[in-house]
């Protein structure tokens, strides 16, 4: 089975499968959130793994917060304003 992660983002990663709401990040495995409430949904830390624990999205159910490494994967330190890869 895939590894599932959720996080806010604005932006799309250059090695990636797309799909309606989510893209996939084939370095990693890890399936990413990418809707319109990745870009506007806020939560506190606990608000957050209940939205993951009850997130249904392109046939995923099994969502959690990312780590910190897995959050790292898809960033980019040269970048700013998202710090995301390109």
């Amino acid at each position: 089975m895939k590894k599932r992660a959720i996080f806010l983002i604005a932006s799309i990663i250059s090695s990636i499968t797309l799909s309606a709401n989510t893209f996939t990040d084939h370095e990693t495995g890890l399936v990413w959130q990418d809707d319109i409430e990745a870009r506007t949904v806020t939560k506190d830390w606990q608000g957050a793994i209940d939205y993951c624990k009850n997130l249904k999205l392109d046939g995923y159910s099994d969502w959690r917060l990312p780590n910190i490494d897995e959050l790292l994967s898809i960033t980019d330190d040269t970048r700013y304003n998202p710090a995301i890869k390109k």
